[in-house]
C-alpha cells in the first residue's frame, strides 16, 4: 500500500477518489458511496467492495463488507484448507466437498473493524446480518456508522448482537 509523503500527494489521492463518482455515475449511487460493482437483483452481492466520504473530514472509507453468512462459510473453508497441505490440495479430487461436510449453523456476531490506510483512506472490514447486500443495505450501513460518530483511528471496532447463521445455503446442488 503506498503511504503519501506530503500535503500534495494526500491531496492528490482525494481527489482522484472523487472525481471516479463524477466519471462513473453508475458507480456513484447518487454521491452516497462509490462502488465498482454494478447491482444486478438476479445474482445479489454477498460481499461487495465499496468507498464513502468522512462527512467533514478530507478523508475517505474503503469497505470491504460481507454477510455473515459467508463469514461462516469462508471460516470453514479457510479452517479446511490450513489442515491439508499445498500437495494435498492439488491433488484431492474435490476439496468443495471437505467444506460443505462442515458446513452447519454458527453463532457469530456483525462488526465493524478500521484498519490504517494512511493519511487519506481508513479501510474498514465489515460483516452485516442480512442474506443479501444491496444499495440500501450499504445506505443503512452509512447511516449506522456515522451514528457512531465516524470514527477514523485504526483499531477502532464495534459489534453487535449474536446471532445464529446458516452458511450451507451456499451448497450449490448438483
Amino acid at each position: 500500500m503506498k503511504r503519501e509523503r506530503n500535503r500534495k500527494e494526500r491531496k492528490a489521492r482525494w481527489i482522484r477518489a472523487k472525481n471516479l463518482m463524477r466519471e462513473y455515475p453508475d458507480c456513484a449511487y447518487n454521491g452516497d458511496f462509490y462502488c465498482d460493482h454494478l447491482y444486478d437483483p438476479a445474482y445479489p452481492w454477498v460481499w461487495v467492495d465499496f468507498r464513502f466520504f468522512h462527512t467533514k473530514k478530507k478523508r475517505y472509507y474503503a469497505v470491504a463488507m460481507r454477510t455473515l453468512e459467508l463469514e461462516a462459510y469462508d471460516d470453514v473453508e479457510q479452517a479446511v484448507l490450513d489442515e491439508m497441505s499445498m500437495e494435498e490440495i492439488r491433488s484431492h479430487p474435490n476439496v468443495r466437498a471437505l467444506i460443505e461436510a462442515r458446513l452447519a449453523p454458527v453463532t457469530l456476531r456483525p462488526k465493524i473493524e478500521l484498519k490504517d490506510y494512511g493519511p487519506v483512506a481508513v479501510g474498514m472490514f465489515a460483516t452485516v446480518n442480512t442474506p443479501s447486500i444491496d444499495e440500501n443495505t450499504i445506505r443503512q450501513f452509512i447511516a449506522f456508522f456515522r451514528s457512531q460518530g465516524e470514527p477514523v483511528s485504526a483499531g477502532w471496532t464495534w459489534s453487535g448482537d449474536e446471532v445464529q447463521v446458516d452458511p450451507r445455503r451456499f451448497i450449490q446442488a448438483p
